[in-house]
């Protein structure tokens, strides 16, 4: 059986150090085109696989959890029958990251999903588990991504009770993000030591190579025991669990999980509520595209009425006789899907396909396998100059979404698409952060592809079911190939005007430099690839 080399750890506790160390051993990351790109948070290199990044995404929510507000996963939760399918795809996903031996694997979210991961694989799991004080990944989390403390030290209390509970029985070494900056080179040789005896086929550390990738600079905040004892906002509950794993630094070649005092209870009730956040979020969201399709669904039974008076057919079956086969519409943000939903819904009775429209919430992962779906994209660079000047005029005018507080703070630092994407190469640490945040904080500029397909391989392993891939930038020339897929009336046509088209309108900076258009080439390098497939899979070159 193979063996490979997990790395747990709370996000922002120097698991990706780790990891970049463990592979100078001889062992192998995730391959290079899958590799998460490195960014100013992380300019060493983030070390994980884009891929299984999505496929652990996919496992929470069909274990009924989010990264962002994790529920306490029982024993057992990984037999779960909601993950058969997964559990049939996992050692595929897994191969394709990790096409060279010994692995080693690095994801935060592992820490959730590792129960699962252990029973899916035909690998024997080796575990490096990262410790680092909490007070110090609060900071660094708040620093690179705005979380606050107390949702910080939440997390981190959820993560690594999880992670815990889940390791029993595996050869384990409990290791400090401190001492791997301060003593690299001794810490790589410990480290060697440790995977030679669990079985693993290191190879001895060179320090030209660990010296030259650690950087001690990296560490920007610096907290000790006495400040976690003495910190208000640190729980009695955290206190012992930082303690406890300080206790548990080393190696044990069967992990004994350690007894500790109940979890901090006001962890639940902060989950609870951001969970119901973005419920109701989503609802909102759900019941807004509800109204739009209903006021053309009025329109379209009025039209059917009047023709069924005047003798004519076009009005189809009732919806619940409807014999035509379902067609699933993908909406992908800022890709032309709201022109060609108004053009469809206005002709859906006259449709060879019963048209099922869906939101911006649905992807890939909701359609059931087997149904045809289609949708539409476009180059990742153009949609995110369109996002950017979308939200910049809070999407009107055929909407109006006042700005969220992030926008707030975007819009007022970066005025137009190129200075935001030049800022993400500044070398003025300052507007880099702010560039970083802004791309996660704009709508739709931070909603990559992946959030409808996953992954190149998710979108491959469904290509049976595509029924019809069209690309933004030739829409006029793909919508007539699609009317006639769909035996659309030949007056059937896109709408024109900017706002029914929910178009950008005249007057909006659209430039990208060179080097905006090579720094979103990297942020977006996974929409990149995606977008590649969906040409190979329409056999068109764009």
């Amino acid at each position: 059986m193979e063996t490979g080399v997990f790395v747990l750890g709370m996000d922002r506790s120097g698991t990706s150090t780790v990891a970049r160390l463990v592979s100078l051993l001889g062992l192998h990351p995730p391959r290079d085109d899958d590799l998460v790109q490195a960014r100013d948070t992380n300019p060493k290199g983030v070390w994980e696989s884009a891929s299984l990044v999505a496929f652990n995404r996919l496992i929470l929510k069909a274990a009924g959890t989010d990264e962002r507000f994790p529920s306490a996963l029982g024993s057992g939760w990984e037999r779960d029958p909601r993950l058969e399918p997964l559990r049939g795809e996992a050692p595929g996903a897994f191969t394709a990251a990790f096409p060279r031996s010994p692995p080693v694997w690095k994801d935060p979210l592992l820490c959730l999903s590792f129960a699962f991961w252990r029973s899916a694989l035909d690998v024997r799991p080796v575990v490096v588990l990262v410790n680092r004080n909490p007070l110090e990944i609060a900071a660094s989390a708040l620093r690179a991504w705005g979380r606050s403390k107390i949702y910080g030290l939440a997390l981190w209390e959820r993560y690594l009770r999880q992670s815990l509970a889940q390791i029993s029985g595996l050869p384990v070494i409990v290791t400090n993000y401190g001492d791997a900056l301060a003593e690299p080179l001794a810490w790589s040789e410990r480290m060697h030591a440790f995977l030679r005896e669990a079985g693993v086929p290191a190879e001895p550390p060179r320090e030209h190579d660990v010296l030259d990738f650690v950087d001690v600079g990296l560490r920007h905040a610096e907290f000790t025991h006495d400040d976690v004892s003495s910190d208000g906002d640190v729980s009695g509950a955290q206190r012992a669990l930082f303690l406890a794993l300080d206790r548990l630094e080393g190696t044990q070649t069967a992990f004994a999980t350690p007894e500790l005092p109940a979890e901090t209870p006001t962890n639940e009730a902060l989950f609870a509520e951001r969970r119901e956040t973005f419920r109701l979020k989503g609802e909102l969201e759900r019941r807004l595209e509800q109204e739009r399709q209903s006021r053309w669904s009025t329109r379209i039974r009025a039209r059917a009425r009047r023709l069924r008076e005047r003798g004519g057919s076009n009005g189809g079956p009732p919806e619940e006789a409807d014999p035509r086969p379902p067609l699933h519409v993908l909406h992908i943000g800022k890709t032309g899907g709201t022109a060609l939903k108004h053009v469809l819904m206005a002709h859906q009775g006259s449709a060879r396909y019963r048209l099922l429209f869906r939101g911006h919430d649905a992807g890939l992962a909701d359609i059931p396998r087997g149904e045809l779906f289609m949708f539409l994209i476009r180059d990742p660079l153009s949609r995110f100059v369109s996002a950017f000047n979308g939200r910049l005029r809070e999407d009107r005018p055929r909407y109006h979404y006042p700005w969220r507080d992030e926008e707030k703070v975007a819009f007022a630092i970066f005025k137009t698409p190129n200075q935001l994407a030049t800022a993400l190469s500044s070398a003025d640490d300052a507007e880099r952060v702010a560039a970083e945040q802004a791309m996660q904080g704009i709508g739709h500029v931070n909603t990559p592809y992946t959030t409808w397909f996953g992954d190149e391989r998710s979108l491959r392993a469904r290509a049976d079911d595509l029924f019809f891939v069209g690309f933004q930038e030739r829409l006029d020339e793909d919508f007539e190939m699609l009317k006639e897929k769909l035996g659309l009336p030949a007056a059937a046509s896109l709408p024109r005007g900017d706002t029914e088209a929910h178009r950008t309108p005249e007057g909006f900076d659209r430039h990208l430099s060179e080097t905006a258009q090579a720094n979103l080439r990297r942020w977006y390098g996974r929409d990149v690839a995606l977008y590649e497939l969906c040409r190979e899979l329409a056999g068109v070159r764009v």
